[in-house]
């Protein structure tokens, strides 16, 4: 596909958009904070508002009923399964409008284990960033150690419940990928750190995933036990929020580019992308021809289509290829009297994408010179780069002497003022018709205000002579005269 004065290069992307200023975040949990509900809770907690029943995706593979917090819960569940006020604090949301709750320690060995199927399968051998947010309930009799997250290949129900009449529905996995070091407080503490994929994964679970023998608890002897009649003691209870597992390390990144044709262009330059990859080349009609992680193409001039296929999302990059730039300063370059020249950057053809920048700083096409001096522009596109420079002087006679002025004090023309920008030395004499000196100077800055003794002088013609030297010619005195008409 042909552009204005060059060749479009497209490349499409099949890749996994990270958490990048050049990429947009991809989380792998699906309804990560809990947002997306089935329904509001809309039941006594202990009958069962728990995510199985009203939160979009999440698992309760251990049928631990997990509890769900949501401000728009209504009824019986208004008052215990709302946010921030419910039956086991009150807390407002890490991330919208709801959280869920998890029994992390109890008495009676019980657990909470919420899991979620991640949107993609994980890739062995990738890193990624895991984590969630969790605070510690108001009602907890104390704190723990252990909070994780574990991943599995296959749905986790199997591995987590088991019923027996006489001991604990959930099987503690006794080991998580994840593990908090730290005993959490009543803010919203981040729980994450950096896995690296041992296996495929497809699904991930959250919670204490260590039986009670294990898990240190530091009781709260400020708090009253939990329950009634001790039954549900030492409970310790957190609120879960905003789940995240996001693809961590070296990463592919494309914006648009603009190019020389000839230039050579190295995609991938150093190779590993975040997932298995392999590039697919067509130019000219040729074979498809595939390729590792390093791909370069050089002398690019012609119609070239690239795919990077991978698992994952697709983004699409496009690359624009024009003839190389060849820049001309035009505009007069010689300056007289209080005069400003316009200094302009002539291209071979016309350009779109080329940026200027002229030795004085400005980046625009043009530029207005106001001093003599050297003065140069740098015009890029891509790689390629052409300069050009011009010297601007002043001119050699830039005397600009008036012919008439009024001295009426209406701060017009009120002054027989002489300007230069290249003068050296300088003296003026101003005679009457009579011959009679009624003004001097050898400062080019003192200007005749019609007056002679602070006695103003009558309309007339009056005759100066002004000695001077220029800059370019300092040895040489040249003398210029004329006439000058006073008018009142």
């Amino acid at each position: 596909m042909k552009a204005r004065n060059g060749v479009v290069l497209y490349l499409m992307l099949l890749l996994f958009l990270m958490d990048n200023p050049l990429c947009a975040q991809t989380n792998l949990i699906p309804n990560h904070s809990f947002e997306e509900y089935i329904k509001c809770p809309d039941q006594d907690i202990w009958l069962g508002n728990d995510i199985s029943r009203f939160v979009k995706d999440w698992l309760d593979p251990g049928y631990s009923a997990t509890q769900y917090f949501n401000s728009c819960a209504y009824g019986p569940a208004k008052l215990i399964s709302s946010v921030p006020t419910n039956l086991f604090g009150i807390r407002n949301a890490s991330d919208g409008n709801a959280y869920i709750a998890i029994r992390g320690y109890g008495t009676t060995n019980a657990r909470n284990y919420p899991g979620v199927k991640l949107m993609f399968s994980l890739i062995k051998g990738q890193s990624y960033k895991v984590g969630f947010k969790a605070s510690l309930a108001d009602s907890s009799s104390g704190n723990i150690d252990k909070l994780g997250m574990l991943f599995y290949e296959n749905n986790p129900m199997p591995d987590l419940y088991s019923y027996d009449i006489n001991g604990p529905c959930v099987i503690f996995p006794n080991r998580a990928h994840l593990i908090s070091t730290k005993q959490l407080d009543t803010s919203w503490n981040e729980v994450s750190g950096i896995f690296k994929a041992d296996l495929n994964y497809n699904y991930c679970i959250l919670g204490n995933l260590f039986d009670s023998s294990i898990t240190h608890f530091v009781r709260d002897y400020t708090k009253p036990s939990y329950g009634e009649n001790g039954q549900h003691q030492n409970v310790v209870m957190y609120y879960i929020d905003d789940v995240s597992v996001t693809e961590y390390g070296k990463r592919i990144v494309f914006t648009d580019t603009i190019f020389c044709i000839n230039d050579t262009l190295n995609i991938a330059e150093g190779g590993q992308a975040y997932v298995p990859f392999f590039w697919s080349f067509h130019a000219n009609g040729s074979d498809t021809i595939s390729l590792d992680s390093n791909l370069i193409l050089t002398h690019l001039n012609h119609d070239t289509t690239i795919y990077l296929i991978t698992p994952l999302n697709t983004d699409s990059v496009r690359f624009y290829f024009y003839p190389p730039p060849v820049v001309s300063i035009i505009g007069s370059t010689t300056l007289c009297n209080d005069s400003i020249l316009t200094l302009k950057s002539l291209l071979n053809k016309f350009q779109l994408h080329v940026k200027y920048k002229w030795s004085t700083g400005e980046a625009s096409p043009e530029i207005k010179v106001a001093n003599e001096g050297i003065y140069k522009v740098t015009v890029t596109l891509g790689s390629c780069r052409s300069t050009d420079e011009k010297t601007v002087k002043y001119c050699t006679n830039s005397l600009f002497v008036p012919n008439a002025f009024t001295p009426d004090h209406d701060n017009l023309n009120d002054n027989f003022e002489i300007t230069s920008r290249s003068i050296e030395k300088f003296n003026i004499e101003i005679y009457d018709k009579w011959g009679k000196q009624v003004f001097s100077s050898n400062n080019l800055l003192h200007s005749w205000d019609g007056t002679y003794v602070s006695i103003s002088s009558p309309s007339d013609v009056y005759f100066y002579q002004i000695n001077y030297t220029t800059k370019q010619e300092p040895l040489f005195e040249k003398i210029l005269k004329g006439t000058i008409t006073l008018l009142r």
